[in-house]
């Protein structure tokens, strides 16, 4: 599953070490992005290169990257939350909340599969912590979901 993410600065240039952008398997990564120390604008943005499956990742937060593109968004594949026991809340150990990078409004899609689901995002935001940011829930009738026009 990929997500996207914003860095915020737009487009992206090349690297400052060699002038050119650098290469893990078939993942161009160009500045602020980088692989060697002092390539990279700062820790958030330091790669590491899987040389055995030659794949790329965001060292801060290890997921692996799938695409930088030039208009400065970063496709990861992120965990998926599966089947809670009743009563309990999937959680991701993985937070943007500290990093400089933010989920795309646009190029992501929430997705609740199977019957009789419920599921939401909350914001994270210290001010707002119960926040809830979007949400989708699947009602089955006789094992067939029942969409009633929504999207889940």
């Amino acid at each position: 599953m990929g997500m996207a993410v914003g860095t915020g600065n737009g487009g992206l240039g090349y690297s400052s070490c060699s002038g050119a952008a650098a290469v893990c398997g078939n993942v161009t990564i160009p500045y602020p992005f980088g692989i060697e120390p002092g390539c990279y604008t700062d820790d958030w943005f330091a790669i590491g290169c899987n040389k055995t499956s030659a794949k790329p990742f965001l060292r801060s937060l290890g997921l692996e990257v799938l695409d930088i593109s030039s208009v400065g968004t970063l496709r990861v594949n992120y965990p998926m939350s599966r089947k809670c026991p009743k009563g309990r809340r999937a959680k991701n150990n993985v937070s943007l909340a500290s990093s400089p990078f933010v989920f795309s409004k646009l190029r992501n899609i929430f997705i609740a599969m199977s019957c009789d689901n419920l599921a939401y995002l909350l914001s994270n935001d210290s001010s707002n912590s119960s926040l809830t940011i979007g949400g989708c829930m699947s009602v089955c009738v006789n094992n067939t979901i029942q969409t009633h026009g929504s999207s889940c």
